[in-house]
């Protein structure tokens, strides 16, 4: 059994992120680079300056992604996902200092534009759609196809919490989502989860994950309120529930023994898969 020192509310040693102003070619030049954009002959630029500061800017299928590492603070650019024809649409781990650019989240994808799936792609990195959706929901509206695995794993779509904790097929899917995400993180590939709303079942699996990689409670909660529609009385109820069926103080369900009994003993994910998630994702 895992020590609750090393259980699921500790935050991540990463520092403030620092913003990166100006246009990408000036800042790069500026830092002492020299930038070719639009038909880059590399993948990948890196420059760093006095062993302390890293300017890193990657191509992928003709999208530029802009970061900087700070003594140990980090951003990327663009810092925000904003797809036409999906809704919810965000990262779910950049806001909460986790390593951004791995796990998405959003609403249902049908409404994806050409260049909505351009994007997504992009970002995914050869990983896979995680669809929370019944049979039904996602018949009706299927996933578009853009290269990447698609993956579902069966939620019934009432908001009702405390069965996302209580009920054991539910609590599997949650368990296969988490592992999915892992399987993807480990070759460096994305993860992008997503329901029909992208508030409910998308919401208990990010606050899920978040748990995991130790995100601070009012960040859990952040992310789970940028959602339209979302409810924070229904995240209570969940975690509520987290503490009434595996114990521990509840402290908003994220810290002390009950979250971590949840995800070990309710979803079945072992000490191994968390600490790889943490490696992976933090």
């Amino acid at each position: 059994m895992r020590p609750l020192a090393a259980g699921l509310g500790q935050r991540p040693g990463l520092g403030r992120r620092l913003p990166v102003v100006g246009r990408i070619a000036a800042t790069y030049t500026a830092a002492g680079g020299e930038a070719v954009l639009g038909a880059p002959t590399e993948a990948e630029v890196k420059l760093t300056l006095s062993g302390r500061n890293l300017y890193h800017q990657r191509f992928s299928k003709g999208i530029v992604f802009w970061s900087s590492y700070v003594g140990g603070k980090t951003a990327l650019w663009p810092n925000m996902l904003t797809l036409s024809g999906v809704s919810n649409e965000r990262d779910a781990l950049a806001r909460s200092g986790l390593k951004p650019g791995m796990v998405f989240r959003s609403a249902k994808l049908c409404g994806a534009t050409s260049k909505d799936r351009q994007l997504m792609l992009a970002q995914l990195h050869g990983g896979s759609i995680i669809d929370l959706r019944t049979s039904g929901a996602a018949s009706s509206c299927p996933d578009p196809s853009i290269g990447v695995t698609r993956v579902r794993y069966s939620v019934s779509s009432d908001a009702v919490y405390p069965r996302y904790v209580t009920d054991s097929a539910r609590r599997a899917s949650f368990a296969k989502a988490i592992r999915a995400i892992l399987a993807n993180a480990e070759r460096g590939a994305g993860s992008w989860v997503h329901c029909t709303a992208g508030k409910d079942r998308t919401g208990w699996t990010i606050t899920i994950l978040l748990s995991i990689l130790g995100a601070d409670q009012a960040d859990i909660y952040a992310e789970y309120l940028r959602s339209s529609g979302a409810d924070e009385a229904d995240l209570v109820d969940g975690l509520d529930q987290v503490a009434t069926s595996y114990g521990g103080v509840f402290e908003h369900g994220v810290t002390g023994a009950g979250m971590y009994q949840y995800v070990t003993k309710g979803l079945g994910i072992t000490d191994a898969e968390i600490d790889a998630l943490r490696t992976a994702l933090r």
